[in-house]
């Protein structure tokens, strides 16, 4: 009979938690509610609402509510038109040409975009609107990046340029010793992350001027 067979799911509804609005114990990274869709807001805090990750399911509280550790609290339509009225747009420039910050103000213009480098990615980037829309939280399985040792950016771009700058001064800049930016330039040791991002940049800035 037609009633029993299962179907497609047509429609849901996906709510967005708002910050600190997530279930006591959950991992915010992998939480995801969803419900059967419904157009009228006012039976919202009525429907089924189960995370897509763990099919545990959860009850819409209110704003304030936080005894219920069941409970969850989600974004409401005035905190997204709040937070976007500041959202910084990363596509485009402020007047200057400067990198637009929440305190940019009057007509923005196109960002000048120059390639670098060649990077092969998974098919799992077919996934970034879903980033986007805050359907997936976990960025790195989205992001997967396939390169090649011998084009690695970090060895044909970065460090030739850092290593025709004094080294005092990126000694001083990084806050590592003279010895081991040696070895970080000389590929016998490996930076941290933070310190890596921040000899890109530099080395980026010095590529510029």
């Amino acid at each position: 009979m037609w009633p029993e067979q299962v179907k497609p799911f047509s429609f849901l509804l996906v709510g967005h938690v708002r910050p600190f609005g997530h279930p006591v114990g959950v991992d915010p990274s992998r939480f995801q509610p969803v419900a059967p869709y419904e157009s009228d807001p006012s039976k919202w805090s009525n429907l089924p609402w189960i995370d897509r990750y763990s099919g545990r399911r959860y009850r819409l509280g209110a704003a304030d509510e936080r005894d219920d550790p069941e409970a969850m609290q989600l974004q409401t339509y005035r905190a997204v038109v709040r937070a976007f009225r500041t959202h910084p747009e990363a596509k485009s420039a402020d007047p200057d040409a400067g990198v637009c910050s929440r305190r940019t103000i009057g007509l923005l213009e196109r960002r000048a975009v120059r390639e670098t480098y060649v990077a092969h990615v998974g098919k799992e980037a077919n996934k970034l609107e879903e980033v986007e829309a805050g359907l997936e939280h976990n960025a790195n399985v989205i992001y997967t990046e396939y390169r090649h040792p011998a084009r690695d950016p970090w060895r044909t771009q970065v460090l030739p340029v850092l290593r025709q700058m004094p080294q005092k001064e990126l000694a001083e800049a990084t806050g590592l010793s003279v010895r081991r930016l040696r070895d970080v330039l000389a590929e016998q040791a490996w930076p941290r992350r933070q310190t890596k991002s921040l000899l890109t940049r530099i080395s980026s800035r010095a590529a510029e001027n």
